[in-house]
């Protein structure tokens, strides 16, 4: 009977993770580019105890434990906004955007624009990387990555398909400036998620494939397209049957606890 009231504290401690994850995704529903959070669980057993025998398969079931957090890496949906600064990435990859110079993020969300200094920005400042095009032919020099900033007297600037950054020179002259890398990584699932839409690079991640990036479309990167963001792969439907059973498992658990309580209220009424 004691392990039954054990047993179902850890059911209530699942269903209150399940809750946690299903209620933040819920909440990021109209989140640009998000990925939906998952959670998996295991069960618990002790050693066999000499009532059961000691023999494997025995073994004395101890209730559930959470073991692994993950995210839903379908394609969100890509809908259109107007912005000529707004990018999205169809197929495998994610943005780079440098921090103060010093730490590098990575994110799906390509809700771009220029700060006073004309470099590519993300919504906090985050400078974009790229590379270098040669100026007529818009070929990319992926050697190495560069921050994304506009020279001075260019005009009439454009982001085009393909992540190609194009403006006027002072002859009034239409050239390539820049291309926006893209960056994949062995094991997507073991990057950090950081607060703001942000992943860093992790020993379970492992290095970028590319380490300079890889130009839309190439090399197994996906293809990056402007005036469109990608949308929340939240599935709403599938969250609400997932916070229903979620509710039903908390509560069956705490039903286990409640009767497991009972019987041993009646063995104390034995001994009286």
């Amino acid at each position: 009977m004691l392990g039954s009231l054990y047993s179902g504290i850890t059911g209530m401690d699942a269903a209150a993770a399940e809750m946690n994850v299903i209620g933040n995704n819920i909440a990021n529903v109209n989140t640009t580019a998000f990925k939906a959070g998952t959670i998996s669980f295991g069960s618990v057993y002790a050693e066999s105890v000499s009532m059961l025998g000691s023999s494997p398969g025995n073994e004395d079931g101890k209730g559930v434990q959470v073991i692994g957090l993950g995210s839903v890496w379908q394609q969100g949906a890509i809908e259109s906004t107007m912005n000529p600064t707004d990018v999205s990435i169809t197929g495998d990859g994610f943005f780079k955007v440098v921090e103060n110079g010093v730490s590098d993020y990575y994110t799906r969300a390509g809700q771009f624009n220029y700060d006073e200094n004309y470099n590519m920005v993300d919504p906090e400042g985050r400078v974009v990387q790229g590379f270098n095009c040669d100026p007529a032919t818009g070929i990319a020099d992926t050697s190495s990555n560069v921050d994304i900033t506009i020279p001075s007297g260019s005009t009439e600037v454009n982001l085009e398909t393909g992540g190609f950054i194009t403006a006027e020179n002072a002859a009034g002259t239409r050239e390539y400036l820049f291309q926006i890398a893209v960056y994949d990584f062995p094991n997507v699932d073991g990057l950090k998620k950081m607060t703001g839409n942000l992943y860093q690079q992790s020993y379970d991640s492992g290095a970028p494939l590319y380490a300079n990036g890889n130009v839309s479309g190439v090399n197994g990167a996906g293809k990056i397209s402007n005036n469109n963001l990608e949308m929340s792969n939240v599935d709403l439907a599938r969250q609400f049957v997932d916070l229903i059973i979620s509710q039903r498992s908390f509560q069956a658990n705490s039903r286990v606890i409640s009767s497991s309580a009972d019987m041993l209220q009646e063995v104390i009424n034995i001994i009286r």
